[in-house]
């Protein structure tokens, strides 16, 4: 007996009919090492004139390359716009399509762009909570308006040895008088172990002496870091 196989027919495969279509995909070499970030990190700086829809425009070139945006911050300053991201990429590829996308975004919105490669902001972790020996505090400068407030203060806190981790500057005119009246505003840490010489009231027995030859308040509170200031609504005390 003979069994005859009918297969189905194939047909021919016209080459002028086909398109081809290429698309890139970035893949993360964290897939071929479980539980390592092998991702590529970067600090991305936009400074510029300001104008309708800088943020949406500059993390669009972020997400075209597989990429996300972690902590960042924006400001305008007058006329001017000033964005700073934390990204990260799938791969080094990635990253150099990013850069060059900046570059070619610069030539063509006005904007100045900076970007570097840095470690994972994750694993870099400096630890400034009271409760495990570190130092965060709130500074508080209010007054008329006078060279070198910022110099002054900041120069004094960093003889102590803190640094500063966030921190704004303003001022308005007062409602009576035309004075014009200064304000900073920030966050000052110091992180663990602290040295034994380190006393917070010296700090502000200094500040207070400061404050007293320019002529102006100013305050330090002890435990209050960046998250405590933005939760707690004590931006209003500052203009």
């Amino acid at each position: 007996m003979i069994v005859r196989l009918l297969l189905p027919r194939v047909p021919t495969l016209n080459l002028n009919q086909c398109v081809t279509r290429t698309a890139k995909v970035y893949f993360s070499s964290s897939h071929a090492h479980a539980g390592v970030d092998k991702k590529t990190h970067l600090m991305i700086n936009t400074l510029g004139p300001d104008r309708l829809g800088i943020v949406s425009d500059m993390t669009k070139l972020v997400t075209d390359v597989g990429g996300s945006v972690g902590e960042s911050q924006a400001t305008k300053l007058g006329s001017y716009f000033s964005l700073t991201m934390q990204v990260s990429v799938p791969s080094k590829a990635a990253a150099d399509d990013l850069k060059q996308s900046l570059a070619d975004e610069s030539k063509i919105g006005m904007m100045s762009m900076h970007s570097v490669e840095t470690d994972d902001p994750k694993a870099v972790q400096v630890v400034v909570s009271p409760s495990v020996g570190g130092y965060s505090g709130r500074f508080v400068l209010s007054g008329a308006d006078q060279p070198g407030h910022v110099h002054k203060v900041t120069s004094l806190l960093v003889k102590h040895g803190l640094s500063i981790d966030t921190m704004d500057t303003s001022e308005e005119e007062a409602p009576f008088g035309g004075t014009t009246l200064y304000h900073i505003d920030g966050i000052v840490t110091k992180p663990a172990p602290l040295a034994k010489g380190f006393d917070p009231d010296a700090v502000r027995e200094d500040l207070e002496a400061l404050a007293d030859s320019l002529n102006c308040d100013m305050s330090l509170e002890d435990n209050v870091g960046r998250k405590e200031r933005l939760s707690s609504g004590i931006w209003e005390n500052c203009a």
